[in-house]
């Protein structure tokens, strides 16, 4: 199982599309000459470096716990028996990005700081109650969420594809994530 530690940076990746919404909402304009990019993106990170450094540093860690998510190894087996797509729980946890999205302004500060308390009160939620699974970065890795009984799996397997394990009897190389959260991964 992971610690509380590794529990937040899940938490941070969750919201990875947001620090990419953010990066674009906080560019001014779009130039329509033909410029050089890279000096144009300097330019506006002069503006708002902070800002920058912070969502730059916050999609390097998504991008990093979802690559080390992702090549992690399965430590068990899971009999799996009865299962339902829980997949619609992320889209209700995405809804949370539209008032960030929103009122986030990144050249007040206030604002900056009352959101940040916001995704900090969401966060000891998330890590709290072991909601782990409800990562939109998951699905973009096209890993589907489903349930099974109380158990959570995270899969890249449809929904027959389960059918016909649960048809064979065959089980599953899973690695818990959390307690009743299971991630399923090649035999480690």
């Amino acid at each position: 199982m992971y610690t509380t530690f590794t529990k937040w940076l899940l938490f941070i990746s969750s919201y990875f599309p947001l620090y990419i919404f953010l990066l674009f909402k906080s560019i001014h304009f779009i130039p329509t000459k033909k410029v050089d990019l890279l000096s144009f993106y300097l330019s506006q990170y002069k503006n708002e470096s902070l800002f920058y450094n912070c969502i730059i540093i916050l999609i390097i860690i998504s991008i990093v716990v979802c690559i080390w998510l992702v090549c992690s190894k399965g430590n068990s087996r899971l009999k799996i028996q009865n299962i339902k797509n829980g997949s619609q729980d992320v889209l209700n946890y995405f809804i949370i990005y539209i008032i960030p999205i929103l009122s986030m302004d990144s050249s007040n500060l206030k604002n900056i700081l009352l959101n940040g308390f916001i995704f900090f009160m969401i966060g000891i939620m998330y890590v709290r109650s072991d909601l782990l699974y409800l990562n939109p970065l998951l699905i973009l890795a096209h890993y589907r969420i489903y349930s099974c009984g109380d158990l959570i799996i995270i899969s890249k397997k449809k929904v027959d594809e389960f059918k016909v394990l649960i048809d064979e009897g065959k089980d599953i190389s899973v690695k818990e994530i959390a307690e009743n959260i299971y991630l399923e991964r090649n035999k480690g």
